[in-house]
C-alpha cells in the first residue's frame, strides 16, 4: 500500500463517511513535493461481522438515519461482512508491529471511548454498574458526525458484540457538515467561529446563536452557517418580533393568580406533544425542537393583548423555549411566577405572575461590524476584513 498524506491516513471519505482501500486511489498522487509515492506491504488486522443484518436492524432501531444505513450496509457488502480493526502508522493507540516491522495504531477507537466513559462512570455513580454491559439498565447515546459513520456504527459496534457480555451504545445522533460562509470549518485553517468568542466579544447572546443553529442543523444534509442570514434572523425575528411580543404581553398580564384556561390547552397540548417527539431518543431533531418553538412564537391566533392569551402564550413560550433558548425561557418562568426551570408539571399548575417595573431586550441587534471580534480573518463582509 502507498504511504498515504495525513488527509487520507483514516481512508475514510468525508462527504458520505465510507472507507476506501489504499490500492482504490486512482493515480495517487503526494500532497507535497514531485517524488513518487513508496509503496509499502501491511499487514493490518480485521474483525468478521456475524451477523450483518442483524447489525443493520440494530443501527435503524438506535435512531441512525436511512441514508446513513445504505452506506454501512455497501460497506459491508463490498468488504464481504470484515471491518477494519488496525491501520498502518504510528500516529494512535500502538498496536504491535506487523511481521515485516511496520507500526501499526488501532484503526478506530469508539469502543474504547465507549468503555472508557462506562469507566468514569461507574466511579461516580457505582449504583449504576456498568454502563456498556448487556445486563445494564443505563440508556446510552453517543453522537458523531458523517466522516465517522462507518466507525462508529460497524467498526465499534461490530467489536463490542464481540467482546463478552458487552453491547454497544444503544441511541445514536447523527449529523452532515456544518460550513461557514460555505466552506467548511476548519480549526487547522481558523477558517471557525469558536462558541465562547461569538458570546463573549460580541452583542450576540447565547440564545441567539443557539436559536439559529438548531434553524440550520445538519441532520440530513450538509448545511452554512451564512453570517449575513444570522444577523438578519437575529434581528428580524429574535430582537424585532419576539421581543416586541413578549413585551406586549408581558404588559397584559393579569397580576391575580391564574391558570391556563382549559379551552386554551388544545393548541398548546399540540405543541407540546410536538416537542416531545422531536427528542424521541430514536429520532431526535433539533430542527423539528426548533420547528415547534418558531411557530408558537407567532401563534397568530393568540391575541396577547387578552390577559388570558398572554399567560397562555408566554407559558407556552417559556416551555418550548427551554432546549433552545434556556436564558429567555428561565426570565419568562420566573416572570410567570415559577421557580427554576420550565417542567411540565408547572405549564399546567397555577401562578401568579411576578411585576416588573421596565421591560428590557432579551436579544440585541446586530451588524457586521458587531461580529468582526469572532470571525476569522477569512472572512470579509461589507467589504472589511473580520478580526482574527
Amino acid at each position: 500500500m502507498p504511504v498515504l498524506p495525513s488527509r487520507c491516513r483514516r481512508l475514510l471519505c468525508e462527504a458520505c463517511g465510507a472507507l476506501f482501500r489504499p490500492e482504490s486511489m486512482l493515480n495517487p498522487q503526494p500532497r507535497m513535493g514531485d517524488s513518487p509515492l513508496q509503496w509499502v506491504e501491511v499487514e493490518s488486522l480485521f474483525l468478521k461481522v456475524a451477523d450483518p443484518e442483524q447489525l443493520l436492524q440494530r443501527m435503524s432501531a438506535s435512531g441512525a438515519p436511512a441514508s446513513i444505513i445504505e452506506v454501512i450496509a455497501r460497506f459491508l457488502q463490498r468488504e464481504n461482512g470484515r471491518v477494519r480493526l488496525t491501520a498502518p502508522g504510528d500516529w494512535g493507540v500502538a498496536w504491535s508491529a506487523d511481521r515485516f516491522g511496520n507500526p501499526r495504531v488501532l484503526f478506530e477507537s469508539g469502543w474504547e471511548y465507549a468503555l472508557t466513559c462506562a469507566d468514569r462512570a461507574l466511579e461516580q455513580t457505582p449504583e449504576h454498574g456498568h454502563a456498556m454491559l448487556r445486563s445494564s439498565a443505563v440508556t446510552t447515546l453517543v453522537s458523531f458526525g458523517i466522516d465517522n459513520a462507518v466507525l462508529l456504527l460497524a467498526g465499534s459496534a461490530a467489536v463490542m458484540d464481540a467482546l463478552q457480555d458487552h453491547r454497544s451504545f444503544d441511541y445514536v445522533l447523527t449529523n452532515y457538515f456544518y460550513n461557514l460562509q460555505g466552506a467548511k470549518f476548519s480549526t487547522s485553517r481558523l477558517h471557525v467561529v469558536w462558541a465562547a468568542d461569538i458570546v463573549d466579544h460580541t452583542p450576540a447572546s447565547s440564545d441567539g446563536v443557539r436559536y439559529f443553529l438548531s434553524r440550520e442543523s445538519p441532520e440530513n444534509g450538509e448545511t452554512n452557517f451564512a453570517i449575513e442570514a444570522f444577523i438578519e434572523v437575529v434581528n428580524v425575528e429574535l430582537a424585532g418580533a419576539l421581543d416586541s411580543r413578549i413585551d406586549l404581553a408581558l404588559a397584559h398580564l393579569d397580576q391575580q393568580r391564574q391558570a391556563i384556561e382549559p379551552e386554551l390547552r388544545p393548541s398548546l397540548d399540540a405543541a407540546v406533544e410536538r416537542l416531545a417527539l422531536a427528542f424521541r431518543l430514536d429520532a431526535v431533531s433539533v430542527r423539528d425542537a426548533w420547528d415547534v418553538l418558531h411557530q408558537w412564537m407567532q401563534c397568530p391566533e393568540l391575541d396577547v393583548t387578552d390577559s388570558a392569551h398572554a399567560y397562555l402564550w408566554l407559558k407556552g413560550l417559556a416551555y418550548l423555549a427551554a432546549p433552545t433558548m434556556p436564558r429567555v425561557a428561565a426570565y419568562l418562568w420566573q416572570r410567570l411566577g415559577h421557580e427554576g426551570l420550565p417542567s411540565l408539571q408547572g405549564l399546567y399548575s397555577a401562578s401568579t405572575p411576578r411585576v416588573q417595573s421596565a421591560s428590557r431586550p432579551r436579544f440585541k441587534v446586530l451588524s457586521p461590524a458587531s461580529l468582526a471580534p469572532c470571525l476569522p480573518a477569512s472572512v470579509v463582509l461589507d467589504g472589511a476584513p473580520a478580526h482574527a
